[in-house]
């Protein structure tokens, strides 16, 4: 079958608004629903039929209200064939019935002020303290960020079908978690979520935050694929984060958020125009967006100050990240980054929780600053910890390379290989390859 470049803007369209949505309309099913699963499966299937109903250049003026619509209908219907009696006095249309252009009455509950309060709920339920840590992020990732489940299994290294069972356990569980919380008013309305102690809600967000960041971490470096980057889950990411920053005042989530900010700012540089990776150093650095940059300045000054408000004086995890890339961000050029700042920021994260994944991060600015050999050292030293971690192969790679290794490069590259990169990686490891073998 030809290939078809208008179907394949048709497709990119729509799936930038169905992932846009997904938490919105996921948040607002949940909250009427209070089953995960329920929410989850009708709003699939409403994206399936958004898919065969909508044009790119005719998706609905409120894609939101037609998703939830849609979703509600699918959601009623399959509780009614399950179920003899259901309380929900409602009449429902069916798909043809949704007008593509019509702001239809349901378009009032997605403009409610209680939306932040259903996305806020939908986020702490698949937080919840009662799931296990891994269970919180694995039913996050599939629930609002619609990671797939083969994806996810990858991310915690088992199996498809393990993960899919895990995830099923998961969802009931956290059923079951929200109707416990859920009490009836005297007017026959639920509560919003679970009234929560300060510690609680405290704790509860500092696992949102997370979720959040490898939402975002996903989205700008995908496991396999076509695609190095998915500019809807960096989006996606980044609205969450930004929604939670107007319902708290949180230290570690303003330095999460300008993280996220200093490294969106660079997706329009990170891939030419052929469609190859470029590091850091390759870029264009008047590319990176001005205007994000300054938004993660300012929640980067935010946490500063609400950290010196609080009379904490040591910088956290993610300030700390934040800070790194502030440097590269306000460097006009790669020569002029200050590798001895970074080296700096790089060591406190080692001395708040020494991971070997920040060894290996901290080993490009010892190259920069003490040489390749040095940096090659600090990576023997961890080789065992991150033995099939892609990015690690292809740090020592570039490491040897630098040292004229040519054969132990290119050993190292293949290995990077063989451990799932997406297509983008595998071009550029393939061209890095090539180059050994050619010099």
């Amino acid at each position: 079958m030809p290939h078809n470049p208008k179907l394949h803007h048709k497709e990119l369209a729509i799936q930038h608004t169905l992932v846009e949505c997904r938490a919105k309309v996921l948040a607002i099913l949940q909250g009427k629903f209070a089953d995960l699963s329920l929410s989850e499966d009708s709003y699939q299937e409403a994206c399936i039929r958004a898919l065969d109903k909508w044009d790119a250049e005719n998706i609905p003026v409120n894609p939101s209200a037609w998703l939830y619509t849609v979703s509600r209908n699918i959601a009623i219907d399959s509780l009614r064939r399950t179920t003899r009696e259901v309380s929900l006095n409602t009449t429902t249309l069916s798909t043809d019935q949704v007008d593509l252009n019509e702001n239809n009455s349901f378009e009032l509950e997605l403009n409610k002020q209680t939306y932040k309060d259903d996305v806020l709920r939908l986020l702490f339920c698949c937080c919840h303290p009662q799931l296990s840590t891994a269970d919180q992020m694995a039913l996050a990732l599939k629930v609002i960020g619609g990671f797939k489940t083969n994806l996810i299994a990858k991310a915690f290294l088992c199996k498809e079908k393990a993960m899919e069972q895990r995830l099923t356990r998961a969802k009931k569980k956290a059923g079951e978690i929200a109707n416990k919380s859920s009490e009836m008013s005297n007017d026959g309305s639920q509560h919003q979520f679970g009234e929560l102690t300060k510690t609680e809600r405290k704790d509860r967000l500092s696992t949102v935050v997370k979720l959040v960041y490898l939402m975002f971490n996903e989205g700008y470096s995908q496991t396999g694929g076509q695609t190095h980057i998915d500019i809807n889950l960096c989006q996606q990411a980044i609205q969450l984060g930004s929604l939670l920053s107007e319902l708290f005042v949180d230290i570690e989530l303003y330095g999460m958020l300008a993280l996220l900010f200093y490294q969106h700012s660079r997706f329009e540089a990170r891939i030419d125009t052929d469609g190859k990776l470029l590091t850091l150093e390759q870029q264009d650095r008047t590319l990176w967006r001005s205007d994000l940059i300054t938004r993660a300045d300012e929640f980067l000054q935010k946490s500063q100050s609400s950290r010196i408000t609080l009379g904490q004086l040591n910088l956290g995890h993610y300030e700390l990240q934040a800070s790194i890339a502030a440097e590269h961000s306000h460097s006009k050029t790669a020569n002029g980054t200050r590798w001895d700042k970074i080296l700096d920021f790089y060591n406190s994260l080692i001395e708040l929780k020494p991971t070997a994944l920040l060894i290996l991060n901290r080993s490009v600015a010892i190259s920069k600053l003490l040489g390749p050999q040095a940096a090659l050292d600090e990576l023997y030293q961890i080789e065992s910890y991150l033995k099939n971690y892609l990015y690690f192969h292809t740090t020592k790679a570039g490491l040897l390379t630098l040292l004229k290794q040519k054969a132990k490069a290119m050993e190292a590259f293949k290995t990077a290989l063989d451990l799932n990169p997406n297509k983008q990686e595998v071009d550029y490891i393939e061209a890095q390859i090539s180059e050994l073998r050619s010099s």
